[in-house]
């Protein structure tokens, strides 16, 4: 890279390429991972980009050398939410790369019924033509849910939440307000700190 001195490498091209190479290495070092392991468990969620298109996540979970070991697969745009487009779209990752659906013993997912659904749910539909697969509800995102029920049930919590959650509006809806907030943070020597919308997840 450094044989010619004219050489910058900053250009947006150059650098989209050096990305995408490097994107390339580590997708064949996780395929080989999850090919070479004797088992393999996918876990998904949906989520919405800033342009309001629907996208589904995969993570895979594989042995290497006797440990679980979980990395990223992939982020994909899917049409819409429902059961067969998500089951179509990990088909899709797991023949893109030749890896066999036979090997897929676990599925995770945030336990929503479109996921866990008995008759018609992406767990359901991946057990039909692999019975020995495994779905979990993410325990994580249990305890969300049951942090919100327990939220309902605690008058003393929801006035909390009410609190913060007013607190928030008072400083996102304005400017000015935002800016005095930066100044006494700097007055005080402490860290520049974003308020961020208190939700049932943090």
């Amino acid at each position: 890279m450094q044989v010619g001195e004219n050489a910058k490498d900053t250009s947006e091209q150059i650098l989209q390429e050096y990305i995408k190479v490097m994107s390339d290495q580590i997708d064949r070092e996780v395929i080989a991972e999850v090919k070479n392991s004797p088992a393999f468990a996918v876990m998904v969620d949906e989520s919405t980009d800033i342009a309001v298109v629907k996208q589904l996540v995969l993570f895979g979970r594989a042995l290497v050398n006797g440990k679980n070991k979980t990395r990223f697969l992939k982020i994909t745009d899917i049409n819409d939410g429902k059961a067969d487009t998500i089951v179509s779209a990990i088909r899709k990752y797991l023949s893109e790369h030749s890896i066999e659906e036979n090997c897929l013993t676990g599925f995770g997912s945030d336990g929503a019924n479109v996921m866990t659904g008995k008759k018609n749910g992406v767990a359901k539909k991946l057990k039909d033509s692999n019975p020995k697969l495994i779905d979990i509800h993410c325990i994580c995102h249990r305890l969300a849910l049951a942090s919100k029920d327990a939220f309902s049930e605690i008058p003393y919590l929801k006035k909390y939440e009410e609190s913060l959650t007013a607190l928030f509006k008072f400083y996102h809806s304005s400017s000015v307000r935002a800016a005095a907030l930066k100044e006494i943070q700097q007055v005080l020597q402490d860290p520049e700190l974003k308020l961020k919308e208190a939700k049932h997840v943090r």
